[in-house]
């Protein structure tokens, strides 16, 4: 009785797989700019922290909450927003326009669709220090992320 190897069905599944992950790499890298641009505006806005990690902080010696009394008492809190941590957001003009974007042929950036917004962005990061770039952890979920959804793509196309 001859033994038959199942190499070719193996090799015509790896060759599936490998045409599902070109199909899927743009997919995947898209889902992985949006999931960084998330990241960093949560870092931003739910925490107030810098890429970093640290707390964003304003030089004023006279506060209100984390940021100068005068803005934070009659621009902020008149304008109801939160005072605990510096959010970069009072309009949400800057951090809406904070979006991922095709540059080249699976390729995406994360950056600020617009001049208004992204020069409010230099003038943050001049005034607070490095905050729009991903940390070395967020760095490391989208990574994560990705490694997931290729393993997800081969398990899907396994034999």
């Amino acid at each position: 009785m001859p033994i038959q190897s199942n190499i070719s069905q193996f090799i015509s599944a790896q060759k599936e797989m490998l045409s599902q992950l070109g199909l899927h790499q743009d997919r995947v890298l898209r889902q992985a700019s949006f999931d960084l641009a998330a990241l960093i505006s949560d870092r931003i806005q739910q925490r107030g922290e810098k890429t970093n990690g640290d707390k964003m902080m304003t030089g004023s010696p006279y506060k209100a909450g984390a940021y100068s009394f005068d803005y934070g008492k009659y621009t902020r809190i008149k304008s109801g927003r939160q005072i605990n941590h510096v959010d970069l957001t009072l309009t949400g003009d800057m951090m809406d326009n904070f979006l991922p974007s095709a540059n080249g042929q699976n390729e995406y950036i994360v950056g600020f669709q617009g001049k208004g917004p992204a020069d409010k962005a230099e003038y943050a990061e001049a005034y607070y220090g490095t905050v729009f770039q991903a940390s070395n952890e967020e760095i490391s979920q989208v990574g994560q992320a990705i490694a997931d959804n290729v393993n997800e793509i081969i398990r899907r196309n396994s034999i």
